[in-house]
This record gives C-alpha cells, structure tokens and sequence, in this order.
C-alpha cells in the first residue's frame, strides 16, 4: 500500500530533486553516496573481516561474513522484480511516467539495486551492534543517503528506493 501511495508521489519528488540541484551535491552524491550501493558496502566488509582477524574479534568477523551473505543475497533478488517489471528509469526519456511499467527485459528501474544492496549491509552492522546507539544510526543514515542519491542523480524513482530499502532490511 506504501509503495503505490508512493508511486503519485514520485514524479513531484523527482522534480524536486532535479530543481534543486547544485554542483557541490553532485559531486557528493556521486563520489560519497552512491558507491555505498556496491564497492563502499563491500570495503566496509572488509575491514570488518580484516579488523576481526587482526584484533581476534569474532563478532567483527560474523558479521562481515553475515553482511556479506546478505549484500549477495539482495544482489540476486533484485534481478526478480527488476527485470520481470520492467520499469524505466527517470532518466531513460524526457517523457517517462513513473507509472511505465513495460514487462520482462523492457526496464531496470524497479527497486533500486543500489539501495538493496546497501540497506541488506546496513540492516546487518545494525543489528549486530545495537548496544552501541550510534552504530544503526550511522548504518541506517548513509544508507538513507545512498538511496536519496539514486533519486538525486535521477537513476530512480522515489518508490524504487523504498521497495529497494524494505527489501534490503528483510534480506
């Protein structure tokens, strides 16, 4: 119900977002925020891991590994409705209609990848250190961003990123 609530919602969001554009947003959202969605989320792993080897830490290392499963596992799912739906992006025409769903193989729009990815990451370090109050504010609050990115940079629709975050806490 959200999500097609959402779908009136996204082309007023989207020309929002494109009239309020700067330079200095778009270089952070394209060299900060978007690549949480894939290479940041994987270092991010990474040093967990590293750190859990080097400090003997096996909660670091679980949960790199735990993050890792999860990031894999939204990577395929997503493939799903993405392809099945086929919805264009907002970028893919100057007359494209958040409601252009044109079936198997015609879009890639639907949900989100990026957002999957780094909310299936996020959700993880979250739980696993939610004792510590600031580890799932930070973990959720760059995820957010890194969502708000792809609609920023006009990659996707608004309810894209939500189905993409919702899908990547699940996972």
């Amino acid at each position: 119900a959200s999500t097609g609530a959402l779908l009136f919602a996204d082309e007023p969001v989207a020309d929002w977002m494109q009239d309020h554009q700067t330079g200095f947003l778009d270089d952070v959202s394209k060299s900060v925020f978007e690549p949480f969605g894939a290479e940041y989320s994987l270092a991010v792993c990474g040093v967990l891991y590293g750190y859990g080897l080097l400090a003997k830490n096996r909660k670091s290392e679980s949960t790199a590994l735990l993050a890792v499963e999860s990031f894999a596992l939204a990577s395929l799912f997503v493939r799903i409705p993405k392809y099945l739906l086929g919805r264009q992006r907002p970028d893919s025409s100057i007359d494209v209609s958040p409601f252009d769903f044109q079936g198997p193989f015609n879009g890639s729009s639907f949900p989100s990848g990026h957002t999957i990815a780094v909310f299936s990451v996020a959700s993880v370090i979250a739980n696993q250190y939610r004792e510590t109050v600031w580890v799932p504010v930070l973990s959720y609050s760059l995820a957010g961003l890194a969502g708000l990115s792809r609609i920023y940079d006009n990659r996707h629709w608004a309810s894209d990123v939500f189905v993409g975050a919702v899908m990547g806490i699940a996972i």
